[in-house]
């Protein structure tokens, strides 16, 4: 659902309405079609993706998981077989007694148990590899063609064209369905976890394409995982006031910050950028740093209304963000900025990988090849594998001066999420020098989001290069009354960090929070741009 659009606002209170006087599993069966109606209005391309993604991951995974036990089942038959056959004898030749032969037999079979648990790990990962990859193919089948078509097709004519073969002008060119990205990744945490036998294959299909179709999130995240939200979509029902409450004042944030802050800027950065062969080095600077309070405040104002739509129904979705610009490197950074990409990153690309748990060298390459993962993810151009090497190169080196190990240190490896949000595993005896790193760590952040912004690696150099060897100063490209509206988001973000009770929306004073709620709600009405178009992440 487009939060920003008036058929959020007439459509979603009927949806809160009689969601929340539904009982499950009448509540599943709703949203799943208002789900598919949603998906069905704005693009029916999406629609029929979405249903091709999740009916062969669902199928897939059911398979796997069939013949995994089958796999497992008759191995063990075979290994109980054969030491009942050994225990036999001995017990023939030494003409024991049938209680002892029976208490040896408890023995072995007790043994025998764990001995095929042992056994189990290794074959699990034995089981079945063939099979994975066919599935893993045949769920990002539909997002290779739809999103990397293009840009496969364009790469593979200029490779030809260099050896003076002919090619084809008239290169494969499709629209991506939108949140393509986000579901498919979806899928894949499914099936892998499946694979790994964290929890059995879902059985019920209208449960698991709700799963997958639930409306809040499905467009630009965050990503969800099955054993998450599915246990919440077969128990949670009625009304629960506290959490809708909460809800609600993060649509409300959410909101401010996508069409009071982020689809104003859009009208003042996207004239700079298109344009930026004529414009001033300073212009472009300010353009810059702009566009990455744009990014923010327009993916953080989605994921907050997503999760804020969720929590009025009932359900607990994972946070996204947390104040990504209060970051002391880079790895900080990607603890705060997309939380729910980047523990899906870690867990199905990073760890399997080996994560830390090997060489320097290997670990580094790790780094780099997790986060190349995320520059084409993120979009089918040379430019976001650019960002996301770069990203991953400035990790390296991070970690190569030490930079992360009172971190790493402390983590955990089955709680990342609670622990890596806690400001106090970055906490310094000179304030003095965080504050240094979070601006220097900002203001290189901004750099790299100039290869995000841009079309072309060459065009972002340029941007670079412009702003570093021009002389003007000329940093003015938008209305003043804005960066008021950016200072408030920055106090709320600090106070967030720095003391979280204080929060305006949550403070022990009822004349603050209702303060704090009209001048938001005014601003919204009075400076909203309703207009303005997609989500920037929807294209992902």
């Amino acid at each position: 659902m487009v939060y920003n659009s008036f058929l959020f606002i007439w459509l979603f209170p009927i949806i809160f309405m009689v969601g929340n006087n539904l009982t499950v599993p009448y509540r599943k069966y709703f949203f799943l079609i208002v789900s598919y109606g949603i998906y069905i209005y704005y693009n029916k391309w999406m629609t029929l993706t979405l249903i091709a993604v999740s009916l062969i991951s669902y199928f897939f995974a059911k398979y796997l998981e069939r013949n995994q036990n089958k796999y497992l089942e008759k191995d063990q038959k075979k290994d109980l077989e054969k030491n009942l056959r050994k225990d036999q004898e001995k017990n023939l030749r030494k003409d024991q007694e049938k209680n002892q032969e029976k208490d040896l037999k408890k023995d072995l079979i007790k043994n025998l148990k764990k001995d095929t648990d042992k056994k189990n790990c290794g074959k699990e990962a034995i089981c079945g590899k063939g099979t994975i990859c066919a599935g893993v193919i045949a769920t990002i089948l539909p997002l290779v063609v739809f999103k990397y078509g293009h840009f496969i097709s364009e790469n593979l004519s200029s490779f030809t064209d260099s050896f003076g073969f002919i090619s084809d002008e008239n290169q494969f060119s499709i629209i991506a369905p939108l949140g393509i990205s986000f579901f498919t990744f979806q899928a894949l945490s499914y099936v892998f976890d499946v694979y790994r036998k964290k929890y059995p294959a879902e059985q019920n299909l209208s449960n698991y394409l709700t799963y997958m179709a639930f409306f809040p999130s499905m467009i630009a995240g965050p990503i969800n995982r099955y054993d998450q939200l599915m246990p919440q979509l077969n128990t949670v029902q009625g009304f629960n006031r506290p959490l809708a409450e909460k809800g609600l004042k993060m649509i409300l944030w959410g909101m401010f910050l996508k069409v009071v802050i982020a689809d104003r800027l859009q009208l003042y950065i996207d004239p700079v950028f298109d344009g930026f062969l004529q414009e001033s080095g300073s212009s472009l600077l300010m353009a810059a740093i702009l566009y990455s309070i744009q990014l923010y405040t327009d993916f953080a104002g989605y994921s907050l209304m997503a999760i804020g739509a969720a929590a009025t129904l009932g359900y607990n979705l994972k946070q996204n963000f947390h104040n990504p610009y209060f970051s002391i490197g880079i790895t900080d950074f990607w603890h705060r900025w997309h939380i729910t990409l980047a523990h899906w990153l870690r867990d199905y690309i990073y760890i399997p990988l080996g994560g830390s748990r090997c060489s320097k060298k290997r670990n580094y390459a790790n780094i780099l090849i997790t986060f190349a993962v995320s520059g084409i993810w993120h979009g089918a151009n040379w430019t976001f594998i650019v960002w996301g090497l770069l990203h991953g190169l400035f990790q390296v080196i991070e970690k190569m001066l030490g930079l992360q190990k009172k971190k790493e240190s402390k983590l955990s490896s089955t709680d990342i999420e609670s622990s890596a949000l806690k400001p106090r595993y970055f906490s310094m005896k000179n304030r003095s020098i965080r504050l240094a790193r979070i601006v220097l760590t900002f203001f290189l952040i901004t750099f790299l989001w100039i290869f995000f912004r841009m079309n072309t690696i060459e065009d972002a150099w340029i941007v670079i290069e412009k702003i570093f060897t021009s002389q003007d100063m000329h940093f003015g490209i938008c209305e003043k009354f804005i960066y008021v509206f950016i200072a408030i988001v920055f106090i709320k973000d600090l106070i967030d960090e720095i003391r979280p009770s204080c929060n305006p929306f949550y403070h022990s004073k009822t004349w603050v929070r209702w303060a704090t709620y009209l001048f938001i709600f005014t601003s919204i009405l009075l400076f909203g741009v309703f207009d303005a178009g997609q989500f920037i992440y929807a294209r992902f």
